[in-house]
């Protein structure tokens, strides 16, 4: 849910984010990849590259030597989508009443350290 919260701040200073790509450590699970796109209500794009963040090393590194124009050119040529996962909207409501528990639960805990 703290991934929601940052969504959530995002979409408030007006940045619109509709998909999330993950990468690396638990984000190589589909079970965690579902209960993120379920828990944020976000489509989660898995890419198809073993080590997601060395592409992207790697694409900066196209652009600095001159073999693509721009990121968006060296993203198009050297990686892909793999699979989609979207939330599911029968658990929306589940969701949305943990997501208030979870926040209240935060804010106890920011008031038992403010004493």
């Amino acid at each position: 849910y703290g991934a929601r919260q940052i969504l959530a701040a995002m979409h408030g200073r007006g940045i619109k984010i509709d998909t999330i790509a993950i990468s690396g450590g638990a984000g190589q699970s589909p079970l965690v990849r579902q209960l993120i796109a379920d828990s944020t209500g976000k489509v989660v794009y898995a890419p198809t590259s073993p080590e997601p963040v060395l592409l992207g090393s790697a694409m900066l590194g196209a652009v600095a030597a001159g073999r693509h124009s721009d990121l968006r050119a060296a993203m198009a040529a050297m990686s892909e989508v793999g699979e989609v996962y979207s939330p599911n909207a029968a658990l929306a409501a589940c969701h949305d009443r943990r997501f208030a528990a979870f926040e209240r639960l935060q804010a106890a805990a920011l008031s038992v350290l403010a004493v």
